[in-house]
């Protein structure tokens, strides 16, 4: 297990400071670290170093992105990176977006109806990484238990199925996300 605190470490992956190559230097170090917890405020590049995380080398492999903001956005930004990728994309990159949650937050059952739907395509394609970007609106469970539980159900199948994962969170972290640090320390 390998824990990146974009936070301290934010200059890291700030496009302005590096090329990309570098970049994908740095990406390729974090997949030889295969499950990857990847938290950070807001604007501090997590779903840039997700969707490079994705798309790294994918044409010898498949990749899952789920995403909790606009599939489209994510789409326009990977055609920013690379315009010529859009044909290995629609073969090797699969983009899902999570349903938003309600103003009042979501419940536990949403909630545990979200993280565990993430199972479903990777079940059906069967892909070599998956990125969860972010994970934070769905860790808003008032039962912490059940949410230790759902997050293990999730990390212990895609370990099972030696999966590479990264998963974004935001900061400050939560007792939630602390959960999920702690699941992924532990595992």
């Amino acid at each position: 297990m390998y824990l990146f605190k974009l936070l301290v470490t934010g200059i890291i992956m700030n496009t302005d400071t590096i090329n990309n190559s570098e970049i994908d230097r740095r990406i390729k170090k974090l997949l030889e670290c295969k499950n990857i917890l990847l938290f950070g405020p807001h604007n501090s590049g997590k779903t840039f170093t997700s969707i490079k995380y994705s798309l790294y080398e994918i044409s010898g492999n498949k990749s899952i992105h789920f995403t909790s903001t606009s599939k489209q956005d994510i789409i326009e930004k990977i055609s920013l990176l690379s315009p010529e990728i859009k044909k290995i994309m629609n073969r090797n990159l699969f983009i899902f977006q999570a349903p938003t949650p309600n103003i009042n937050g979501p419940s536990d059952e949403l909630c545990s109806k979200i993280i565990m739907g993430i199972l479903n395509p990777v079940i059906e394609l069967k892909p070599n990484r998956i990125v969860i970007d972010e994970i934070t609106p769905y860790l808003a469970f008032t039962n912490l238990n059940h949410l230790k539980k759902i997050i293990n159900k999730l990390v212990n199948y895609l370990r099972g199925n030696n999966i590479s994962f990264l998963i974004t969170a935001a900061e400050p972290v939560s007792p939630r996300a602390s959960a999920v640090i702690k699941i992924l320390k532990d595992e």
